[in-house]
């Protein structure tokens, strides 16, 4: 076997989604690309931007950062001042106070803020202006982390872009929030599933560059990976795949132990006291370390439960 290559150089199990985005940015729209961290939201977007870029589209980019307004948005503009500024075409004259937030040349310092709607209609016009001769694709991504104004201007973008050469793909976590109903009122909305075990074969396979890999390699990938593949990618890199052992490669560690931050404090400690049992847990011996009662415990398992990181075992009664 070769060197592994991680991440695969090949999409493996996706080419339905694939299908999905090349119409997309071929017929212009929105796509919310959806799933859990490391089911692969990113190589698809990084996939739509390719097709994009090989059809002589423009293509934007930004990612979300918590507590940063307008941030994915204005890092997608930031790259048109770089190549030489924001476009003069006379329709974007009176919205050059409302793209100010985005483009520092055109900043007045002492002008206010214009409405944000007026923001919102300014990055429509300049996405259409942008468009017009070859289309363009914005790409969103990591939009759990949006602030509210982002969200704001994405809904009005996304409602208006009939007529216009233009594709918006978003990628964010299936976590509630208003990111997650905004994609759902979208008529194109992609949800990534985990991968079964003949995909994770096949992804085992790119990445050590072989025809195919054993039955027994296989099971021990999906095991401890359940069909997520940047796991299943983190295990092959860390050698976990040639040798029988429990030890989980420090990116998956910094991965997980970073979701489970978010989460809160209290939280993090219950799921710490939760994973001393191993990869399952009973609830009823939860209640009792925790002191909480069914109906609080289940509130408070609520959001790890939407995060994905844990669910019930549908094949134990009261197990997770």
């Amino acid at each position: 076997m070769g060197v592994v290559t991680v991440p695969s150089p090949w999409l493996v199990g996706r080419d339905e989604e694939v299908c999905v985005l090349k119409t997309v940015v071929e017929q212009g729209g929105a796509a919310f690309l959806l799933g859990e961290p490391g089911i692969g939201k990113s190589r698809l977007a990084a996939a739509a931007a390719d097709h994009a870029l090989s059809l002589g589209m423009r293509v934007l980019r930004g990612r979300a950062r918590p507590n940063e307004v307008l941030r994915p948005v204005s890092e997608a503009l930031l790259s048109l001042a770089r190549d030489g500024g924001l476009p003069t075409d006379p329709e974007l004259a009176p919205y050059r106070p409302a793209l100010a937030r985005f483009a520092p040349e055109w900043r007045d310092s002492t002008a206010p803020d214009e409405p944000l709607l007026l923001v919102a209609e300014g990055l429509l016009r300049l996405l259409g202006v942008l468009g017009r001769a070859t289309g363009c694709v914005l790409i969103l991504e990591d939009l759990h982390d949006a602030d509210a104004d982002t969200v704001t201007v994405l809904d009005h973008v996304v409602g208006n872009l009939a007529t216009r050469r233009v594709a918006v793909i978003v990628t964010a976590r299936c976590e509630q929030g208003p990111m997650v109903e905004l994609a759902r009122g979208s008529r194109t909305v992609v949800e990534l599933g985990r991968l079964d075990r003949f995909h994770v074969r096949e992804l085992a396979a790119s990445c050590l560059g072989v025809d195919a890999v054993s039955d027994a390699v296989t099971e021990q990938l999906f095991r401890d990976s359940e069909g997520v593949p940047f796991v299943v990618e983190e295990l092959l890199a860390d050698g976990c795949h040639l040798r029988d052992t429990n030890l989980v490669p420090a990116t998956v560690v910094r991965s997980i132990v970073g979701r489970v931050r978010r989460l809160g404090p209290e939280l993090a400690e219950l799921l710490t006291v939760a994973a001393v049992f191993g990869r399952r847990f009973p609830l009823p011996v939860l209640e009792k370390l925790s002191g909480l009662d069914r109906h609080d415990l289940l509130l408070r398992l609520r959001p790890a439960v939407a995060s994905q990181l844990i669910g019930p075992d549908h094949g134990a009664a009261e197990w997770y």
